[in-house]
């Protein structure tokens, strides 16, 4: 694998590690055109990325940057929208731009319960049309684990970012029945929230990782979520035998909870990541070419050398299952990749 002490970029490293992403999962063309994306970010403030990898026949393939430390980002989000600013991005794109910018630069400044508890910032592009125009990302965040998963300055926190980022006020109520259900009553381990900058409506995203399956979908019926709780039920013990960590998500649109689920599959130490395969393969999400390519895969870290003081690694880091009303109707997974000074982990 030749990525090299110089790279600049994300879409650098990208095509420098080329060679080790299987073609069956991230084809030439999808790797060149997120490699794009990829250079809007230097490779100095994003220290993970991810390709987004659709399972089935679509060959599309979307991208996500982990943004760890404050200052780096914002230089570079700000370079971002400077050097585009002038281009084919809307106004509406420029807003919501400047709206994360105001988060970043908070988090930068130490300002605020962002300033004091955000700890990761995850940025998820999806494609756009013009190739110039400024993407809009899905964004996640973790805070620190020192507030505990209970604690009330995660929705404090939530509170200051969906204000900088003009979301109605509604979406907050929702998020706090949601906190409540799934972090005060139901033991969540790690609250995180996601918000769909480029979607329209605007989309808030609530993450449920608790420890039992059967209350977290109970908390998505009390919520106001109207699928099937039998049928998802039903797909979660599928898994079960493999005994993950299982992260479900609902969407917010306004004060309406949309029917679609996310069903995240971890490995938690219990077996191998890769035995979601097989319940995957039996429901029909996979294609063939793309299930042998992920057993071919060891889907823990794999580490390379690209300089005499730098290491790029790779893994299979979780599958998506996306559940529509009464059934599973897409999966995904995302293949992980991590690089670092020093010495190898």
């Amino acid at each position: 694998m030749d990525t090299g002490p110089d790279a600049k970029t994300v879409g650098d490293l990208m095509l420098r590690a080329r060679s080790s992403v299987p073609p069956a999962l991230v084809p030439p063309e999808e790797l060149a055109r997120v490699a794009a994306y990829g250079r809007l970010l230097p490779a100095r403030a994003v220290r993970a990325f991810a390709y987004e990898v659709r399972l089935g026949e679509d060959r599309r393939v979307d991208s996500s940057y982990g943004l760890f430390d404050a200052p780096s980002a914002l230089a570079a989000c700000e370079r971002l929208v400077a050097g585009r600013r002038e281009r084919s991005s809307t106004p509406e794109a420029l807003a919501a731009w400047e709206g994360l910018l105001g988060v970043i630069r908070a988090w930068a400044a130490g300002t605020g319960l962002i300033g004091r508890g955000l700890r990761v910032l995850m940025l998820e592009l999806d494609a756009v049309e013009p190739a110039d125009a400024l993407p809009l990302p899905l964004i996640f965040w973790h805070a620190t684990k020192d507030w505990g998963p209970a604690a009330p300055e995660h929705v404090g926190m939530l509170e200051e970012i969906l204000g900088m980022l003009a979301a109605p006020a509604s979406m907050l109520g929702r998020a706090r029945e949601a906190f409540r259900l799934g972090y005060v009553e139901a033991g969540g381990r790690e609250p995180t929230f996601g918000f769909a900058l480029g979607r329209s409506p605007r989309v808030l995203r609530l993450l449920f990782d608790g420890p039992d399956p059967a209350r977290t979908v109970q908390s998505l019926q009390a919520l106001g979520w109207e699928g099937s709780s039998a049928a998802l039920l039903q797909l979660l013990e599928q898994l079960a035998p493999m005994r993950p960590e299982l992260v479900i998500s609902v969407d917010v649109a306004g004060d309406r909870v949309l029917p679609r689920v996310g069903v995240d599959v971890f490995r938690s130490g219990h077996g191998p990541l890769a035995l979601a395969l097989d319940v995957l393969e039996r429901l029909g999400l996979c294609a063939p070419e793309k299930a042998k390519a992920l057993r071919e895969l060891d889907d823990g870290w794999q580490w390379y050398a690209a300089s005499e003081t730098e290491y790029l690694g790779r893994r299979v880091s979780h599958y998506k299952l996306i559940f529509a009303g009464s059934a599973p109707t897409e999966a995904k997974v995302y293949l992980r990749y991590g690089y670092r000074d020093g010495r190898q982990p």
